[in-house]
């Protein structure tokens, strides 16, 4: 059967809808609740401190450049998709009437749109959480900029461990929120395409662990040490803050070579998922499921 772009974006709508009612979302609560005792929690008090109001996205951008955080919500990202794509049922018949190619084109729109909105709602929720005492505008608030310099070692909350110096001295909350965005979302497609491949050559369990321990590894380089190395795990491609030097204006690895990257294996791993697909044996799978 042919390719067909409306029988790919059905495919998409149905997963889509399937996903967002699994009850697994509860999991979202092992994200957001460290969230606010980690992050949002010690900026609201340091704001009150200096009774200076934050900017109101530097909670999202917080959180999404820090390590711990990034680790627990790609894990839990990771459960929530390993369900997809879904192989019971009348899956098998779906693909047949759909077509193979436009069954897997479905299956890749998904994963990305699954990937988008997940990474809305964490920025979304901490945006929410702040919004009370915070401005809108493109430059950083004086309760991160000032506060260490201010109150030192007197304050048990230290805001460059929650928004580093290497993300306000060098370029302002709009650029760190869209590149901190679109790097964390790149990441999360990389996981669930990487799951799909899995899918493909029925390894699901194989492929989730390589990449389970891909998160946690690369995550502990880039936390404990930042050593060159971490560049060879991806997760650490999506941390903006690890790309900058602490005060010069240079880099240490360009964001733009972090994009390219993920780009690029975003793009193999659809091409192998969609050349496997093409040759998926439909009544062999069939008679294995049965």
């Amino acid at each position: 059967m042919k390719f067909s772009i409306s029988n790919a974006f059905l495919v998409m709508r149905k997963e889509y809808v399937k996903w967002l009612m699994n009850p697994r979302h509860i999991m979202l609560l092992l994200i957001f609740i460290p969230t606010r005792e980690m992050i949002i929690n010690p900026m609201i008090e340091v704001s009150n401190e200096m009774g200076q109001p934050l900017n109101v996205f530097e909670s999202a951008i917080a959180t999404t450049n820090s390590g711990i955080i990034i680790i627990i919500l790609t894990t839990v990202y990771m459960v929530l998709i390993s369900s997809f794509p879904t192989m019971d049922g009348n899956v098998l018949f779906y693909m047949k009437r759909m077509g193979k190619r436009s069954w897997i084109i479905g299956e890749i729109m998904f994963q990305c749109l699954s990937a988008l909105t997940y990474t809305i709602v964490v920025y979304m929720v901490s945006i929410l959480q702040t919004a009370g005492i915070s401005f809108i505008s493109n430059g950083w608030s004086i309760a991160v900029t000032d506060h260490d310099k201010l109150y030192g070692d007197m304050s048990v909350i230290q805001m460059d461990s929650i928004i580093p110096p290497n993300l306000y001295n060098q370029m302002s909350p709009y650029k760190a929120l869209f590149t901190s965005f679109s790097l964390l979302c790149m990441f999360l497609i990389i996981c669930s395409m990487f799951f799909t491949v899995g899918c493909m050559y029925s390894r699901k369990l194989l492929f989730f662990c390589l990449m389970i321990v891909q998160i946690a590894l690369g995550g502990a380089l880039y936390i404990l040490s930042g050593s060159r190395a971490m560049w060879y795990f991806v997760i650490c491609h999506a941390f903006l803050s690890s790309h900058y030097s602490m005060y010069f204006r240079k880099y240490l690895f360009s964001p733009w070579r972090s994009y390219f990257i993920l780009a690029a294996i975003i793009a193999v791993l659809c091409l192998i998922a969609y050349r496997k697909a093409g040759k998926l044996n439909l009544d062999a799978l069939e008679e294995r499921r049965l």
